[in-house]
């Protein structure tokens, strides 16, 4: 084993032991998140709601039950930074794993994908012909 093969090894060894280290700030990092954000709710609600709507102030405890019950509501079951299994899988491959199959791509098979993803979604504004797929002249709406 050579001296570089073996300090790289060592280095991701240490960087996946001080990850583990870490590992236990989390339930900590994100109940401050959560209480900071609850209280950013209940301030501009309490500031721009009942201006508007007439409607009463909010409780601090209310504003975390309003925050939780939008994050529910408006993100789904989503986990991660990519929405985990269920965000991944309804998404398709991410853009990093396109960007690797692209450059295997020999020319023709590239050429090949190019003329579908035309057909699937016309020209559009940004190719030099400026010509959109459905947009002939049909003459004047009567």
């Amino acid at each position: 084993m050579t001296g570089k093969t073996m300090n790289n090894e060592m280095h991701m060894e240490n960087k996946g032991h001080r990850w583990r280290k870490r590992v236990w700030l989390f339930p900590f990092v994100a109940l401050a998140m959560l209480l900071l954000l609850g209280a950013i709710v209940q301030f501009l609600w309490n500031a721009v709601i009942p201006g508007l709507t007439g409607w009463a102030l909010i409780s601090y405890p209310k504003a975390i039950g309003l925050l939780v019950l939008s994050k529910i509501l408006f993100s789904g079951p989503r986990m991660g930074p990519w929405g985990g299994r269920w965000g991944h899988a309804r998404r398709g491959p991410t853009p990093w794993m396109m960007r690797g199959r692209w450059k295997d791509l020999s020319d023709e098979d590239r050429e090949a994908l190019r003329s579908r993803w035309r057909e699937h979604c016309g020209r559009g504004p940004w190719h030099p012909s400026g010509e959109e797929r459905g947009t002939e002249e049909k003459g004047p709406v009567q």
